[in-house]
């Protein structure tokens, strides 16, 4: 342990409230595992706690590698582990229900049986979950039938929970250590056990008034430790209490944060400083951005440790793909939801997919879950286990050697950025996030984003604008053109004969889709013959669906009416974020509108489970009215086509279908008769 570290433990022996603060790799959950050891051997009884299963389960294997002693029953976990290591131990058993079959309780005994055969059903699931939307006949049975016992094993845990209630209350008083979630604290199970050391662990990511509730299981003795630099408690609601109480951690609470923003030192507060996760130029920007008040020192050893993981556009530590000269475009999940970029994901597509064996350790991470879930799909089954593809908020507490951090938002399409990219002050939720994203890299750190839009001149000097600033000053930039090259085929620029390539991919598909902004797609009609002769044999859906943004009186693009008249299923939509096209296993996108006459940059990525994530990401009504085989939607006084309007409002979607003609007459007199 260094010297901050065995400073902190000695703090945190006083019986009285000790903060602890842990910047990332400064090895704060050593120091709680020192901590509690130092307590345990003076015979105290400790409640560990943590917000996630996951968190809690890196502490208490943290306290093992320092106690291996404590695993025969000293050392209690309440709940079922993340870390499947910890169940069925050998080297000794530390989950309550496991420890209560061991000394001979047979309801115990059954919920074991169960907890393992609900995490071999999981097992399963997730093993069919990258295969998601193509699924064999036997696959999806299987699938079904997975669910269904877990549902049904679901039910007879509870029953047993309720029969084990004392068994495991006995267990509790009995043990030295108790590893439980914030929230398993405050159930039944630990209701009139005293402990003499209470310690939450990650406890940014607590509300404060669950943080009160932890600390009431102790006598005074407590530690409070994590980051109020990163991520903070989700929160959905929004009244003043809630804001007061949920959404801020204790470290807000109780003033620390301010008092640190200010300068001043709180009492009794521990300060980690030496960082071993980051290489020296990541660990210098995250420290010039986020931690001025408490510079953060890359110890020694970290230059010392050999790379793990090599990639051909990983050159160098800090390494940007600025794409503000592609004119990426940003929608939203089904048009009304949160954001992803098509063309981001297909950089990404070309960069997994340059990769050779030598790159063991990848994480690609984004701020908005319909990014990361296309992400998420361009892992190899190869690599499933070493790779990772998450949101931020869901990889607090993960590292990686190589980050490669999708940024999302371009300023077009979705034309306004998310305040994660505007509002950047000190404590805000951007720049948490941001820390949290480019902490997580231990060698490499890729960024990409459109900077012209991220990082604008003339800027506040806030975290958010900082961190931008020294990444475009320090870091080795790998142009956006030269991505598709490391992608062996998988994703190409396509500058000439677009019309001929896509005729050749329709000529290959059983369905396309495509989103077609603004007016004239000329090229529509180009590709009329090849799109007549693809067959489908669902009466409920259509083969080929031709999204159009209608124009200013309300009518389609002429060349879309005229593809309608020929049998395509075309509907408009307004706005049309999107340009691109999913046909097959291929999938397109353009800067402008794919088939206009100047279609901007225009990429084609050919991955079949990409693609069907594009498609259940872009997923609306399929136009088809049920049971007809016939074309819905149309308005019932005029036949015309009914418009699909899709806005967002206070972060909720806004979905409608109106007849342009008729809808427009109506409020107009409706207008008319309230004015008079």
């Amino acid at each position: 342990m260094n010297g901050g570290q065995r400073n902190a433990v000695e703090l945190a022996l006083t019986p009285t409230l000790t903060w602890l603060w842990g910047p990332p790799g400064t090895g704060k959950t050593t120091t709680v595992s020192a901590i509690v050891a130092k307590l345990c051997g003076r015979g105290k009884r400790v409640l560990l706690a943590a917000p996630t299963n996951a968190a809690l389960d890196v502490a208490v294997q943290s306290l093992l590698k320092r106690m291996p002693e404590l695993a025969n029953g000293a050392l209690v976990r309440l709940g079922q582990p993340a870390d499947q290591s910890l169940a069925d131990r050998a080297e000794g058993r530390v989950l309550i229900d496991e420890i209560a079959a061991e000394r001979g309780a047979p309801l115990a005994k059954h919920r074991v049986e169960v907890s393992g055969r609900l995490r071999e059903l999981r097992r399963t699931l997730d093993a069919l979950k990258p295969h998601q939307g193509r699924l064999t006949l036997e696959q999806e049975t299987t699938r079904l039938r997975a669910e269904t016992e877990i549902a049904a094993l679901q039910a007879v845990v509870r029953e047993l929970d309720k029969s084990l209630r004392d068994v495991r209350r006995q267990i509790c008083r009995e043990a030295t250590v108790v590893a439980a979630t914030a929230h398993q604290v405050v159930l039944e199970t630990l209701k009139e056990i005293s402990f003499d050391l209470v310690v939450l662990d990650e406890a940014s990511m607590t509300s404060a008034a669950l943080a009160m509730l932890v600390a009431g299981a102790g006598r005074g003795h407590t530690v409070i430790a994590g980051d109020f630099r990163q991520l903070p408690p989700v929160v959905v609601a929004d009244t003043p209490a809630a804001q007061e109480w949920l959404r801020r951690s204790p470290f807000e609470k109780a003033g620390i944060a301010t008092a640190v923003s200010e300068g001043r030192t709180p009492p009794r507060l521990a300060a980690l400083t030496e960082q071993y996760r980051m290489r020296r130029r990541i660990g210098h920007i995250v420290s010039t951005a986020f931690y001025p008040e408490s510079p953060l020192m890359t110890a020694r050893s970290v230059a010392r440790r050999p790379v793990r993981s090599r990639a051909p556009w990983a050159s160098a530590q800090l390494v940007v793909v600025d794409t503000s000269g592609m004119k990426a475009r940003t929608a939203r999940r089904q048009g009304a939801f949160s954001r992803y970029n098509l063309m981001h994901a297909q950089l990404a597509a070309a960069l997994v997919s340059g990769v050779s064996e030598q790159a063991r350790d990848i994480a690609l991470i984004s701020p908005f879950a319909p990014q990361a879930r296309l992400l998420e799909s361009l892992l190899p089954e190869a690599h499933l286990d070493e790779w990772a593809a998450s949101t931020v908020h869901r990889f607090q507490g993960g590292e990686r050697d190589i980050v490669v951090y999708d940024t999302v938002d371009s300023g077009r399409g979705v034309s306004r950025l998310h305040r994660w990219f505007t509002e950047g002050d000190t404590g805000s939720e951007g720049a948490r996030l941001l820390n949290v994203a480019a902490s997580r890299a231990r060698d490499h750190l890729v960024v990409v984003g459109a900077l012209d839009r991220l990082h604008p001149p003339g800027s506040t000097r806030d975290p958010v604008w900082t961190f931008f600033a020294h990444l475009l000053d320090q870091a080795t930039s790998l142009p956006w053109e030269h991505v598709p090259a490391f992608s062996r085929g998988v994703t190409e620029r396509v500058t000439s004969g677009i019309d001929e390539r896509l005729r050749d991919d329709i000529g290959r598909a059983a369905t396309v889709d495509m989103w077609l902004p603004g007016s004239p797609v000329r090229g529509l009609i180009d590709l009329l013959p090849a799109l007549r002769e693809i067959r489908h044999d669902d009466p409920e859906s259509e083969a080929v669906t031709v999204w159009v943004e209608p124009e200013a009186d309300g009518h389609v693009p002429t060349e879309a009416m005229y593809a309608r008249r020929e049998g395509v299923n075309v509907r408009p939509c307004l706005p049309i974020l999107e340009s691109c096209a999913v046909i097959g296993d291929v999938v397109w996108s353009a800067g402008e509108s794919l088939l206009g006459p100047y279609p901007g940059v225009v990429l084609r990525t050919e991955h079949r489970a990409f693609a069907d994530a594009v498609r259940r990401m872009q997923r609306r009504r399929s136009g088809m009215a049920p049971g007809s085989g016939r074309l819905g939607d149309e308005c019932g006084r005029c036949r015309r086509m009914l418009v699909r309007y899709e806005q967002t409002r206070t972060g909720q979607p806004d979905v409608r279908y109106e007849c342009p003609a008729c809808d427009r007459t109506i409020l107009s007199s409706a207008s008319r008769r309230r004015r008079t």
